[in-house]
């Protein structure tokens, strides 16, 4: 009883959020390093910088689209997801010549302010994919704004036929100052396309946002000739949670929420739970409402966890993110998988039934931790 006792092993651990702190601030000098990459571009009036998750795209982007405004320059940074929008705008400071909305949002409000909105006819893409987007040409051809430079964040999200309405803003079409920034491997909406800038794209090769731990599983869903690499701390090993189907996801989730916040003393507001859809997610159904610890509201308010699609996530980072539901996505999984991973800077967990499809088992087969 004695060796029992006394010759017991103890393992102390610092609370995860610390470690998170530690983290970021050698994640953060890492990033630092990438804004080299446009100073090396500074004399280029039309520039491709692609990169993979993580590699620094956003805010280089911000950073470029600021220069310029501070150049006194009339600037337009531009994304596609609304979420990242506006992430963007409470980040910067805004200059009053930079605009930074997102490309659907662009095209509501140039059109409404030409009086050209068009109504809305057949299904909610050919409004938002043709619809919007050729009244953008319109009002740009009445109103008298133009810009001098436009950068674009998520690039391999704008159809073709959208490069054609951004550039009717440029006082110069043609000459006029464009960057784009994407990642082919993130294109969740067009799965094809090219760009109005000819040559070879400017390569960013070094993951910044997230641990080699979630690194190492992100570069599997990674498709491309060369793998991007990651020299930030090393971090937690990603979590892969198993529960019985008959237990069921909303009490595994709540466990693996209360670890997190009651005895790693995470914020709730720093993580993000993240699946593949709304309409037929029964946990959205059960968890997201009115006195819910849980928000759709972007940045999460202090005290609650944001809950969201992983398209809509695109582009949005957080600490902690657990991936929930992926057994019921049944299109192309990898640059599923690809994205959302890569949206956790310091911990990544994944909840799976026992009874997920083949192709779910296998793709998190050996990573991690098996909880």
């Amino acid at each position: 009883a004695l060796v029992e006792l006394l010759g017991r092993g103890w393992e102390l651990r610092p609370a995860l959020w610390g470690e998170f702190v530690r983290e970021d601030q050698q994640l953060v000098r890492l990033t630092e390093q990438q804004y080299q990459a446009l100073d090396l571009l500074t004399r280029q009036r039309r520039a491709l910088i692609c990169g993979c998750a993580g590699s620094g795209k956003t805010m280089l982007a911000a950073e470029k689209a600021t220069r310029l405004a501070g150049q006194g320059f009339r600037v337009l940074l531009t994304c596609f997801n609304r979420n990242l929008a506006m992430d963007l705008r409470a980040r910067l400071n805004l200059f009053p010549s930079l605009d930074v909305v997102n490309f659907h949002e662009l095209c509501y409000r140039k059109a409404e302010q030409a009086n050209v909105l068009p109504h809305k006819k057949g299904s909610s893409d050919v409004f938002v994919g043709e619809q919007l987007p050729q009244a953008l040409t319109e009002a740009a051809g009445i109103s008298d704004l133009r810009y001098d430079a436009i950068v674009v964040d998520e690039g391999q999200d704008f159809e073709e036929h959208w490069w054609v309405a951004l550039q009717s803003l440029l006082a110069d079409p043609d000459g006029g100052i464009l960057y784009i920034f994407y990642d082919d491997n993130q294109r969740l909406y067009v799965k094809q396309g090219t760009f109005p800038i000819p040559g070879e794209p400017y390569c960013l090769s070094v993951n910044c946002r997230n641990t080699q731990s979630i690194h190492k599983v992100v570069v599997q869903f990674y498709e491309a000739e060369e793998r991007p690499s990651a020299y930030g701390p090393v971090g937690r090993p990603v979590e892969v949670v198993t529960y019985a189907p008959e237990r069921g996801l909303q009490a595994t989730l709540q466990d693996t929420l209360c670890r997190l916040v009651e005895g790693e003393h995470v914020p709730p507001d720093q993580i993000a739970v993240l699946g593949p859809l709304h309409e037929g997610s029964r946990l959205w159904q059960d968890v997201v409402g009115e006195g819910s610890s849980f928000t759709t509201t972007w940045p999460a308010p202090a005290g609650q966890i944001f809950f969201s699609t992983i398209y809509a996530f695109k582009g949005l980072e957080r600490p902690v993110i657990i991936l929930v539901e992926l057994e019921h996505w049944r299109e192309d999984l990898i640059p599923l998988l690809y994205t959302g991973c890569s949206r956790a800077c310091n911990h990544l967990i994944v909840l799976l039934p026992d009874d997920a499809g083949a192709e779910v088992q296998e793709a998190f087969a050996g990573i991690g931790e098996r909880v």
